[in-house]
C-alpha cells in the first residue's frame, strides 16, 4: 500500500494493495450531496467528518474529507467520487502512514490506473519534485467504489522532502489559471501577500528583454523549470502548466527567493505518441523562458539528455508490467471482465510508450518552429485545428463569417 513509497527510483510493487473503507454519517453525507452534480469553476467544496479504516491496518477517526476533481474527473458523492482526505485537519497529531493529507483519484480519465504513477516516477528521476503515488481499493459506507489512485499531497512533509524545509509561499494553480490570476495560496505567513507572484508576472512581461532575463533568473529556478517543460512535453502532459497553464502548484522558496513549478494531474499523459516537443508554449512563464534563445537552446539540449528515460522503452514496459501484476488480482476480485479490460488498457499503454520513445527520437533533429507566412491580402488561413469543448456545460458554435472565401471560425 502506501508504505511502498520511495523518494527516487522505481517504486516497489511487492506489497498488496490497501483496502480503505470510508464511513460518513448521513448528516455529513447530506452536505456533500448539496454540492454541484458536475464540475463548477470556483466552487467551494466543504470538508466533512469521516472515519477511515484500513483493512488489517490503521483506523483514523475524525478525518476531514471533501470531493475533488476538475472538468472530466469530477463525480458527485453518489457516483464514483474522488476525494481529498485531510487526516490531521481535525486531529492535529493524526497521520495515515506518515501522511497528514492525501488524495483518492477515481482515475476515470485513465483506465490503466498507471499514468500518474509512471509520470511521477519519471519526473523524480529527472529531479523534478513530484508527489508519490500508489493504489487502493475503496469502499464508501459499504459501497464498493473500486480501484483508486492514491496520491500524497503538496503539504509540509512534501516540501521538506524536496526543498529541505517548508518555509515559503505555495500557490495552487486553479482550473486553467495562469500566474496573472490571484492564485489560491495554500501556504505562507500572509494569506493576502502575493508580492512574489506579481513580481514573477512583471518580470515575464517586462518590455526590456535584458531586464526580463535578469529578473527571471532572480525569481525562477531556470534550470529546474527548463527540465519541467522538457518532461511535460515528453510525457505528452498536454493538460499541465507548459501547454495549458493547468494542473500545477508554484512554490516560492523563502531561502532562495526563487519559484519552482510542481506538476500535478497527470492522468492523461502518453496519449499521443507523436505529440510535439518543439512547439512553442503559450503559458506566461513558459513563453517568457522559451523567448530567450540561450534558454531555448538549453531546453532542446535537456530534451536530448532526458531521452534515455523514454527510449528504448524496455525499462518503462518492465515497470508497467510490475504495476499490472499488482493491480490485476484486485481488479479480478472486483470482476473478471474488469481484469480483462485492464489487460487491454495496459497493452495499449505499452504500445504508446514504445511509439512515444520512437517519436521522440525522430523529433531530435527537427528545427524550431518559425513564423507563418501571410498571403498577399495579409491573411493567414489556419487549417490544422479542431474544435474542442473543455467543459461539459460549454456551448460550441461554428459560424460562417465570409461566404466568399468559404472559411469558418469558432
Amino acid at each position: 500500500g502506501i508504505r511502498d513509497y520511495k523518494v527516487t527510483g522505481v517504486q516497489t510493487c511487492a506489497l498488496p494493495i490497501s483496502e480503505l473503507r470510508i464511513e460518513i454519517a448521513e448528516p455529513e453525507l447530506k452536505i456533500l450531496r448539496q454540492g454541484a452534480t458536475s464540475f463548477v469553476i470556483g466552487e467551494t467544496r466543504p470538508y466533512v467528518k469521516a472515519t477511515l479504516i484500513e483493512t488489517g491496518g490503521v483506523r483514523c477517526e475524525n478525518v476531514a474529507l471533501k470531493l475533488k476533481g476538475s472538468a472530466g474527473s469530477y463525480r458527485p458523492v453518489d457516483d464514483r467520487p474522488a476525494f481529498t482526505v485531510n487526516v490531521d485537519k481535525f486531529e492535529s497529531d493524526q497521520t495515515f502512514h506518515g501522511l497528514g493529507k492525501f488524495h483518492l483519484n477515481n482515475s476515470v480519465q485513465d483506465a490503466s490506473y498507471i499514468h500518474e504513477w509512471l509520470a511521477a516516477d519519471l519526473l523524480r528521476e529527472a529531479k523534478i519534485p513530484a508527489t508519490r503515488v500508489t493504489h487502493a481499493r475503496v469502499w464508501l459506507n459499504g459501497r464498493d467504489l473500486g480501484l483508486y489512485v492514491l496520491k500524497s499531497a503538496f503539504d509540509k512533509p512534501f516540501l521538506k522532502r524536496h526543498f529541505g524545509h517548508a518555509e515559503g509561499n505555495l500557490y495552487e494553480g486553479g482550473f486553467v489559471q495562469d500566474i496573472d490570476i490571484d492564485l489560491e495560496k495554500d501556504r505562507g505567513k500572509d494569506p493576502n501577500d502575493r508580492t512574489d507572484l506579481k513580481a514573477l508576472l512583471a518580470a515575464c512581461r517586462d518590455p526590456d528583454v535584458s531586464i526580463r532575463w535578469s529578473r527571471l533568473e532572480e525569481l525562477l529556478d531556470i534550470e529546474t523549470f527548463i527540465t519541467l517543460m522538457a518532461m511535460e512535453m515528453m510525457l505528452g502532459h498536454w493538460d499541465g502548466y507548459t501547454l495549458q497553464h493547468n494542473n500545477y502548484r508554484l512554490f516560492f522558496d523563502i531561502q532562495t527567493g526563487k519559484g519552482t513549478f510542481l506538476p500535478h494531474g497527470m492522468d492523461q499523459v502518453f496519449g499521443d505518441p507523436n505529440a510535439s516537443v518543439i512547439n512553442l508554449p503559450s503559458s506566461i512563464v513558459a513563453a517568457a523562458v522559451m523567448g530567450n534563445r540561450v534558454w531555448r537552446g538549453r531546453y532542446r539540449e535537456r530534451v536530448r539528455e532526458l531521452l534515455p528515460l523514454f527510449h528504448p522503452a524496455d525499462d518503462l514496459l518492465r515497470r508497467v508490467d510490475q504495476v499490472h501484476a499488482r493491480l490485476r488480482p484486485v481488479l479480478e476480485r472486483i470482476s473478471v471482465q474488469a481484469a480483462k479490460d485492464h489487460d487491454q488498457q495496459v497493452q495499449g499503454l505499452k504500445s504508446r510508450l514504445t511509439a512515444r520513445g520512437e517519436g521522440l527520437v525522430k523529433q531530435q533533429d527537427l528545427p524550431d518552429p518559425g513564423p507563418r507566412d501571410f498571403d498577399a491580402t495579409g491573411r493567414l488561413v489556419l487549417t490544422e485545428w479542431n474544435p474542442v469543448s473543455e467543459t461539459p456545460d460549454a456551448k460550441l458554435e461554428v459560424v460562417a463569417v465570409n461566404k466568399q472565401i468559404g472559411r469558418a471560425h469558432v
